[in-house]
């Protein structure tokens, strides 16, 4: 009965022995981990990812005022009868063109990358430079086509003298 509980005795001190050896390997102190960005390139990618968050956060506000402009064109084709065949086309298409523009700020949204994300997932430092490049451009579009077809939905309201409710 003694040699089991020397053996069992052994091996547990070889197993504390190898754990101990474990975590010390995982300290920094013992295995040094390379950054993989330099701070310059960190700082790039903060700017862009500012940049792009900036063209978003400049347009954001304006997804309420389109949801309120589109309800209130559908209220004049759903209730308006008196509505002419050139005005009721104008309407759709500006509605339309609301409607797309809005959806195209949350298709964004959803599709975009945390930078965070992008660096957890170590990608290299050119394509996360590349992919927020393309996202600039991207948002700046959306941005574009929102205050366009609001501007287009502006227009419509002051020629057909519709007001918001």
């Amino acid at each position: 009965m003694k040699v089991p509980l020397l053996l069992l005795t052994i091996a547990a001190g070889i197993m504390l022995q190898a754990c101990g050896r474990q975590s010390e390997e995982k300290t920094p102190e013992t295995a040094p981990t390379k950054a993989p960005y330099t701070q310059e390139q960190l700082q790039l990618q903060d700017s862009l990812w500012t940049g792009i968050m900036a063209v978003h956060d400049s347009v954001m506000p304006q997804t309420s005022e389109i949801n309120r402009m589109s309800q209130r064109f559908k209220k004049e084709l759903k209730e308006n009868s008196k509505l002419d065949v050139a005005t009721k086309s104008q309407l759709i298409t500006v509605l339309e063109f609301l409607e797309q523009s809005d959806a195209s700020m949350f298709d964004w949204m959803n599709n975009l990358k945390q930078i965070n994300n992008l660096r957890k997932a170590e990608m290299p430092h050119e394509e996360i430079v590349s992919y927020l490049l393309q996202e600039k451009t991207t948002i700046i579009q959306v941005r574009d086509a929102m205050l366009t077809s609001l501007n287009a939905g502006q227009k419509l309201m002051e020629q057909h003298r519709l007001e918001m409710e």
